[in-house]
């Protein structure tokens, strides 16, 4: 085949590939992707290592096969596109003009897989993808506020993960940078709202300090007003200024808070459809908010509606998911309440079996693993019968 044949055929290929992306956006027929993809990977064939297009097909396959993985689940695609992601970066060096394109697709997949299987490699590679998109966007580059963003969420998220309070002044550091740049009215504005929010509210967690508490509340509600009823991004608002409520309802005692907060998870879980990726986050939420409310008015139906909620989270993060242990411990203590209230021993079993897991799926160094232990030996002296498993 010539090289004149080649292109055209390559051509067909990205036409076709390009109308089957376009109706599966639209219309979310597994099929269009997956005809999508096993086109889109005949077109690299023809794209031998040297092509000049090879890189962007590498990309293009790899952004499908990431959109399958999110449908599907499917590890094999996930790191099927990091592997081609790599590939394409090699190809465009520092000096290349689309590498900042490639770093971000690299660090995004890279998150997605911290996120789903908790590789805490994953994440320190998609910072420093980040770190380098972010010195490829110096003061005035048309990127400079997507990437003190991502850089910023990113740093939050190993914050969350493993305490480094390095990563969340830097956080809150590049939010500040970003909203400088993002006067009110810029269309941009929310996204660096909420995860300074969600920084501030972290900060004060951990020193206490009332003016990061209020900070949080007064971005959380800018961030609620700028997306109404219909936008998007209206649970994650709802979500967010609700987490801001309970915080302040934790230390100050007022009802009024925790009952808007429920509210807000509510409504947010009603605006989470099923195969959306926050949806067990919508339901551990509301779960949780009612857990609280139960502990102040003993409602038997709130623990209830909890213990349900906590089990059906359970379900939707299988063994492997890195929130599960999280959901272990909340659903433990959910039960371990509802004996302490009522006496039944299934109950008290059930919390045993449920905090042993957890504890099993917590690292040595896991901030909530001395609590989970401590549970876990009250519960088992309890029951009689348990014996506690700590490796």
């Amino acid at each position: 085949m010539s090289l004149q044949e080649i292109g055209d055929v390559g051509y067909s290929f990205r036409m076709l590939v390009n109308a089957l992306s376009m109706r599966f956006d639209r219309v979310r027929d597994r099929a269009d992707l997956d005809n999508a993809i096993k086109n889109q990977q005949k077109g690299l064939e023809l794209t031998l290592p040297g092509h000049p297009k090879r890189s962007f097909n590498l990309l293009k396959l790899g952004g499908l096969l990431v959109s399958r993985f999110q449908q599907v689940g499917d590890r094999t695609d996930l790191d099927d596109a990091i592997k081609g992601f790599k590939e394409a970066l090699e190809l465009r060096p520092p000096n290349h003009a689309d590498r900042v394109f490639s770093l971000r697709s690299l660090g995004s997949a890279l998150e997605t897989r911290f996120e789903r299987f908790g590789d805490l490699a994953d994440l320190n590679d998609a910072i420093n993808n980040y770190e380098e998109i972010l010195g490829l966007s110096p003061p005035g580059h048309l990127h400079r506020i997507f990437s003190l963003r991502i850089l910023a969420s990113a740093l939050l998220t190993r914050f969350n993960q493993y305490g480094n309070s390095t990563d969340l002044e830097n956080a809150i550091s590049g939010c500040h940078d970003a909203l400088g740049l993002t006067p009110s009215g810029h269309p941009d504005r929310s996204f660096s709202l909420v995860i300074l929010a969600d920084a501030l509210l972290s900060r004060f967690q951990q020193l206490g300090d009332r003016a990061d508490l209020d900070d949080a509340i007064k971005e959380s509600k800018e961030v609620f007003e700028l997306r109404p009823l219909g936008h998007p991004g209206r649970a994650g608002s709802l979500t967010l200024l609700a987490n801001t409520l309970c915080a302040r309802f934790e230390q100050f005692g007022d009802r009024a808070d925790l009952e808007e907060a429920i509210s807000g998870f509510r409504e947010a879980h009603d605006l989470t459809p099923p195969t959306h990726s926050s949806y067990s986050l919508t339901l551990e939420n509301l779960a949780t908010s009612l857990l609280t409310r139960f502990e102040q008015t003993e409602d038997h139906a709130d623990l209830d509606a909890a213990i349900a909620m906590y089990l059906k989270t359970l379900e939707l993060r299988p063994r492997g998911h890195p929130d599960r242990s999280l959901c272990l411990q909340n659903l433990g203590g959910a039960l371990a309440s509802r004996f302490d209230e009522l006496g039944d021993r299934a109950d008290l079993s059930d919390a045993v079996e449920k905090y042993q897991e957890a504890l099993d799926l917590m690292s040595a160094s896991h901030p909530l693993r001395s609590e989970c232990l401590r549970s876990l030996a009250r519960l088992a002296l309890l029951d009689g019968t348990a014996t506690i498993i700590d490796e």
